[in-house]
């Protein structure tokens, strides 16, 4: 009986030699769990309060910020009473890329198709693209390279198959037809546009809500590569996105060109005098 006594004191001394060490360790534990989730809460606020600065003109107005807002929240309201005054109101951004998309030097390795096609398909599109950049934040250019990689942009003639759907492609085993739907609500005015894929095949979708499902996909991913990487800028973030979009070796080819384009582009986007570009177009397309 002695003996156990002995022991049950020598376990009761152990105890509580250690038990204050495990307090401290548990609470260390905690402690830098509670500090990372701080930390990510700290940048998911922090891109939430980031918001564009006070400037005028359309192209300013157009500039990427930072970040953009979660993206699981629902896109902002419409911005224009109707589809008249949007299109009016971003005719001096279209006319900015003119230029930039008949350059044949920069996209003829994305897609090979003839230039004014190419141009005709980028204006069709382009106020679904600018309000996808509204509503996401993913630059137009990255929106217009994807379709041409994927569909050309929506005009291939088979544009549906087990796993992928739509204009641009989105898996349907992972996103159905129901979450390009939620991304594109506040943006149905858009629908009185032209689109190519019309409830095409398998899909119950149109072409403006896949190519805002494809923005809130790039800019989720590009949220979350943000919260693993805080160091990442909002560049580099899409480009992350990317690779959750198509293989490693398709998504490093199209952010290369994305890139330069994007640099092209921001080089000749000030001047927005019409003759110009209706001029520098023509010149391309009588050198062919």
């Amino acid at each position: 009986m002695r003996k156990k006594k002995e022991g049950n004191a020598s376990l009761v001394g152990f105890l509580a030699l250690v038990f204050p060490y495990f307090v401290i360790e548990s609470r260390s534990v905690f402690y830098m769990e509670r500090t990372e989730l701080n930390r990510r809460n700290f940048i998911i606020k922090t891109s939430l309060a980031v918001t564009g600065a006070a400037i005028t003109g359309p192209l300013a107005a157009h500039a990427e910020s930072l970040h953009s807002p979660l993206p699981d929240a629902a896109p902002p309201p419409e911005p224009l009473p109707n589809l008249a005054e949007y299109l009016k109101e971003i005719e001096p951004i279209r006319l900015s890329y003119q230029s930039t998309i008949a350059n044949d030097e920069l996209f003829s390795v994305i897609k090979n198709l003839p230039t004014q096609k190419r141009i005709d398909l980028f204006n069709q599109y382009f106020p679904m693209y600018e309000a996808a950049h509204r509503a996401y934040n993913v630059p137009v250019i990255r929106l217009f390279v994807i379709h041409l990689r994927e569909t050309a942009a929506s005009t291939h003639p088979r544009p549906d198959n087990l796993s992928a759907r739509g204009g641009m492609q989105r898996n349907p085993e992972f996103y159905p037809d129901e979450k390009a739907v939620k991304a594109a609500e506040g943006w149905h005015r858009l629908s009185q546009l032209k689109q190519n894929y019309d409830h095409n095949g398998r899909s119950e979708t149109r072409d403006y809500q896949e190519i805002m499902f494809a923005a809130w996909k790039l800019r989720k991913d590009a949220n979350n590569a943000i919260i693993k990487q805080s160091y990442l800028t909002d560049t580099q973030a899409l480009d992350e996105a990317q690779t959750t979009y198509c293989d490693a070796t398709e998504a490093r080819f199209r952010n290369n060109h994305i890139g330069q384009i994007q640099d092209y582009y921001d080089q000749h986007k000030n001047d927005l005098n019409y003759d110009y570009h209706q001029a520098k177009i023509q010149q391309i397309l009588e050198m062919k």
